[in-house]
Formats: C-alpha cells, structure tokens, sequence
C-alpha cells in the first residue's frame, strides 16, 4: 500500500495501539515509517541514506510487521 495514512485508516487495531501504548514504541515506529516515506528524495533517490536512519527506518518496520502479523495470527 502507497499511502500509510490509508493503512492507518483502515487498520484500526494499529490505531488503538499507536494510541495506547504507554511504552510509546508503535507510536515512535509510525512516526519514524511515515515520516521517512513522505521523503520522495529520499525514496526514489539514487543516493544513499544515512545508515543510522536507515537502521532505525528497518527496526520501525519491524515491529510494525511484527503488530500486523500478531493481528492476523501468524507472529512469529
């Protein structure tokens, strides 16, 4: 899916955990996705990233991945 606030939208189940999680971790994660997908430059450049946000871009997915796959029973 290209546009993650129509994901948000309609999952609401990672809505009610960016919004309830005290630790702020899923919070933190799709601030982290969404804020680096918005960067077209970024995205589509042949440049390089920083490793550093390129480390933390993978780990927010992650532990999204991880959420959404635990919705659906098959976390691993």
């Amino acid at each position: 899916m290209h546009s993650l606030t129509k994901l948000l939208r309609d999952i609401p189940a990672l809505q009610r955990a960016i919004t309830l999680d005290r630790t702020n971790g899923y919070q933190d994660a799709w601030h982290t996705v969404s804020f680096l997908w918005r960067n077209d430059e970024l995205r589509y450049s042949e440049k390089m990233g920083e490793e550093e946000e390129s480390k933390r871009f993978i780990k927010a997915v992650q532990l999204l991945h991880q959420f959404l796959l635990a919705q659906q029973d098959e976390a691993s």
